[in-house]
């Protein structure tokens, strides 16, 4: 991807409006017990990778790729479902993206999210 029709800097450079990296690729798998002792729990796991992406307008800013682990765990009974989740679990810090050399975001933290679900 690059801009054909601009008249400034970014005239034939990668875009920088919002991070768009030259690859991203994730993959979850999820598995659950149904039988057995641990009759109802499951366990998830996934990895996240984006690739480098430009910073500035003349994309003479490289942001660096990184790579983010999530786990998450949960248990089913007849009508309730319970889970917690953990994104970015080694709490990686890194850059989201940037917009020129001043304008950069930091990507989220290690977040926990717990859940609780009633079904009828």
């Amino acid at each position: 991807m690059k801009n054909v029709k601009a008249n400034d800097a970014s005239l034939n450079n990668w875009p920088v409006d919002i991070s768009r990296p030259r690859q991203m690729a994730s993959l979850w798998t999820d598995w659950t017990w149904h039988t057995g002792g641990l009759a109802g729990f499951g366990l998830g796991g996934g990895i996240r990778y984006q690739s480098t992406s430009a910073g500035a307008l003349d994309n003479s800013l490289t942001v660096a790729s990184y790579t983010l682990y999530d786990v998450a765990l949960h248990y089913q009974t007849r009508s309730w479902r319970f889970m917690l989740n953990a994104a970015n679990l080694f709490d990686r810090h890194y850059i989201g993206g940037c917009q020129s050399y001043s304008v950069c975001a930091f990507g989220n933290g290690r977040t926990l999210l717990a859940n609780a679900k009633y079904t009828w």
